[in-house]
């Protein structure tokens, strides 16, 4: 889909904002049980096999959607999707 800015998985764009509500669900959900989260792995796969893996550490363990939300943008950022929407 040249030029729409669209990929396989949808709207490139709206990654970002999909990015964010997972983090917003997955620090609800280890509030809900109690835990917390040391850091965040970002995986992609790409044609040809080939991945790109990158984690992010948290100073301490956190399930503050601010704290995992400034790392998922990170990671986003270090893959070049662009996390600062």
């Amino acid at each position: 889909m040249a030029g729409t800015g669209e990929g396989p998985h949808g709207d490139i764009e709206s990654w970002p904002s999909g990015t964010t509500n997972l983090v917003v669900q997955l620090g609800l959900l280890l509030r809900r049980r109690g835990q917390a989260a040391r850091g965040l792995t970002l995986t992609s796969k790409f044609a040809g096999n080939s991945d790109w893996e990158k984690t992010r550490r948290l100073k301490e363990p956190s399930a503050h959607d601010d704290d995992l939300r400034v790392l998922a943008h990170q990671l986003m950022d270090a893959a070049g999707f662009g996390a600062a929407a």
